[in-house]
């Protein structure tokens, strides 16, 4: 099983496939099959869960047994296939599960449904009590209380996929905020019992509606797709998106269709023959005149028309700073009807280990974020090769959701552009610039000679495999494919400024046209992986700050001096980008002079390791005000405000914040730090909080010269890190 630990029913049963209700008016070319051939065996002393997969359905497939019965506890979902409960009693039966899409009716005969007295680990750990969220709509206050049962605790709560402008508190479990976008998101939850370090799972549907537009009936817009048809390499595919409660022409589009599949905007339908297996998550939008709704679904595309070699995964469980990560059993990403199974990963946080023969995923994470990893399973023999691209979640140790993870990555310019000329397809591009921060130390930097790359947007994946990249004497390295290739790349990093730019043709987005709301964008950088979500404007264009789906926050210039006196200082050069901040700032007390909102919290920590150097409250020092653009949205700047910080140590000299341009300095002297920066290369955290958000990026600093107790983030030639 792909997460055999507590709280499976609730963890997808009543999760990603709670209805199955899409319609197919095209059959796929395929015949109707189960991509599942067994399932895995249970025990009375934990919850069981399992699911029946098909392929190439014709409609919406409903389930059933015709012959025998399940094992005394279980049961069946007849729109989704899950078997799932808790056994109660040692027992073999004999069961037949029968599937029909209205066209066809197929037969799955078990042999021997085993279930056994005991499975080691047991069901001691919490599992959840929380099966379903209410609805809510976008501008309308939102509040529900996350529950679980039994475990030992304290409990620390952890989310995924969240609608921006709603947040989860990881302490209490209480989901709280205003909804800012509609549609139905998939949310994963983790509930992490730090008494007994084990951790349970669960995903569950949120459908927000869009705001009341004052139609009668109340206008809730929203997916009637629940479930996507799975396929086969090498077979014609047909699927369609549905809606309900639409008030004119809908509009769609998807990004993470698999390479040979495409949508027909105006009509919903996936058609084409999928040319990679393995399983895919999709960002599906519908527009609705001037409404928008998104939804994210899976979707499971077999090596060819006869094998069943599929990944087995339904998510993982979000790890914490510090935490060992395990379950009440081992967590795998792993296959099910493989032969010999050969597992790798490529992106996975620092301190968390993949087993490359069993799947299983163990270690401490060592760093907070939001990891994009590409696994890929490769079975022998045959060769046949799966891939799965997700995300792996590392909260910070009080918990929460992702969306007040900021990304250690900074868009400069970005933009992309798509051929609506299917018979040339693929024939879209995108090109961008961007300043990352990353561990640059001796041994720890980035080695384009021996380390991989890669770099999507949307549909658009590429990996640059090692040692495909030049590099120069200054450690510049760049990559440019050969003529005639597709797709056409060309890429260079200056690792000195921690920049990248990058430019693509003949790719396939995956987006039929611009607006394009939440597109994925991932780097990952040998262990390094950023994934930013982005809006691209009607000319495929994204605008900072403004096209920021979650937070970006990235250091761009540093400096510091430390000779242990009292006469030290520190500049910093950064910048941030957050909608869950600006949500905060539209709710800020302002006078009718917008002058003087207000305050927020503010407050700077600058760490080394886990050692905290300066800790330093900015609040009483700063003001904020608010203007207006051309357009008339509200920009916020922050910048001090007395004349002379009255502290003596540590003292602020300079802070100015523009959220329209993401640009935050901060300068102080007479520092104080709490230890000394005493190695030629030291690799610094830094944490900004403002309001309810907290930021944290690093930044590795260099000696100028030896002994000289100053540092820079420039790459000095006392310390390079370069071979």
């Amino acid at each position: 099983m792909t997460i055999p630990f507590s709280g499976l029913y609730s963890r997808f049963c009543a999760v990603v496939l709670l209805l199955l209700c899409f319609g197919m008016p095209v059959q796929a070319a395929g015949t109707f099959r189960f991509l599942t051939t067994s399932v895995p065996q249970g025990t009375t002393d934990r919850e069981y869960f399992a699911k029946i997969f098909t392929a190439n359905a014709a409609g919406p497939v409903t389930f059933s047994i015709t012959a025998g019965a399940l094992p005394t506890g279980l049961n069946l979902n007849t729109q989704t296939g899950a078997i799932y409960g808790k056994p109660t009693v040692v027992e073999q039966p004999d069961v037949t599960i029968t599937a029909d899409d209205g066209a066809t009716t197929i037969n799955l005969s078990i042999v021997k449904f085993k279930i056994t007295a005991s499975g080691g680990g047991g069901n001691s750990g919490a599992s959840f009590v929380t099966t379903s969220l209410l609805d809510g709509r976008v501008g309308e206050a939102y509040t529900l209380t996350l529950q679980s049962q039994g475990g030992t605790g304290p409990f620390i709560w952890g989310a995924q996929d969240l609608p921006m402008g709603i947040t989860l508190d990881g302490t209490t479990g209480v989901i709280s905020g205003t909804p800012l976008v509609a549609g139905t998101f998939y949310v994963t939850f983790t509930n992490n019992d730090t008494g007994e370090s084990k951790n349970a799972t669960t995903i569950l549907p949120l459908t927000i509606f869009p705001a009341d537009a004052a139609l009668p009936p109340t206008y809730n817009f929203k997916f009637d797709t629940y479930m996507l048809n799975n396929g086969e390499v090498g077979t014609a595919y047909s699927d369609t998106y549905l809606v309900t409660d639409e008030n004119g022409t809908v509009t769609y589009s998807a990004t993470g269709l698999p390479t040979g599949l495409t949508l027909d905007s105006a009509t919903g339908v996936v058609s084409g023959t999928p040319t990679v297996a393995g399983t895919f998550y999709l960002l599906i939008t519908a527009t609705d005149d001037d409404t928008t709704i998104s939804i994210n679904l899976p979707m499971w595309i077999a090596p060819s028309s006869t094998s069943t070699f599929i990944w087995n995964y339904f998510g993982v469980p979000a790890a914490l700073y510090g935490m060992s990560y395990q379950g009440s059993v081992p967590i795998v990403v792993n296959t099910v009807n493989g032969n010999t199974v050969t597992y790798t990963a490529l992106g996975l946080p620092p301190g968390i280990t993949y087993n490359s023969g069993t799947g299983e995923l163990s270690g401490t994470p060592s760093e907070v974020g939001l990891f994009p990893v590409v696994y890929t399973a490769t079975n022998s023999p045959g060769g046949q090769v799966l891939t799965l691209s997700t995300d792996f979640v590392v909260l910070p140790p009080g918990g929460g959701d992702v969306s007040r993870l900021a990304v250690n990555l900074w868009i400069k310019k970005l933009s992309a552009k798509v051929n609506e000329d299917v018979d040339s397809a693929p024939n879209d591009s995108w090109q961008a610039q961007y300043i990352y921060n990353a561990d640059r130390r001796t041994g720890k930097i980035f080695n384009p000679l021996t380390q991989s790359v890669l770099l999507a947007l949307g549909s658009s994946t590429t990996t640059i495999l090692a040692p495909a990249f030049t590099q120069s004497s200054s450690g510049v390295f760049s990559y440019k494919s050969a003529k005639g290739v597709k797709p056409g790349l060309l890429v260079k990093g200056t690792p000195t400024s921690q920049s990248l730019t990058l430019k693509f043709t003949g790719t396939e987005l995956g987006a039929s046209s611009f607006p394009a709301d939440m597109v994925d964008n991932n780097i990952i950088l040998g262990s390094k992986g950023y994934k930013l979500k982005t809006f691209l404007d009607p000319k495929g264009k994204f605008l900072p700050t403004s096209s920021y789906r979650n937070a970006s926050f990235v250091m761009a210039v540093a400096g510091v001096k430390d000779t242990g006196s009292t006469k030290d200082n520190a500049k910093f050069g950064m910048y941030l980008a957050d909608p869950s901040l600006l949500a905060d700032f539209v709710f800020l007390d302002c006078p009718s002079d917008n002058k003087n909102c207000n305050q927020p919290t503010v407050r700077i920590k600058l760490y080394d390791g886990v050692n905290v150097l300066l800790d330093k409250d900015l609040t009483t020092l700063v003001a904020t005000t608010r203007t207006e653009d051309k357009d008339e949205l509200p920009i916020y700047k922050m910048k001090k405000v007395v004349k002379k910080d009255p502290a003596i140590n540590n003292v602020l000299t300079s802070f100015s914040f523009d959220s329209k341009s993401g640009l935050l300095k901060i300068a102080l002297t007479n520092l104080v730090l709490a230890s000394s920066l005493d190695a030629a290369q030291a690799h610094v955290g830094v944490e900004l909080k403002i309001g309810s958000m907290s930021y944290f990026t690093s930044i590795t600093l260099f000696e100028s010269k030896q002994n000289s107790n100053t540092y820079s983030s420039k790459i000095s030639k006392y310390a390079s890190p370069f071979p």
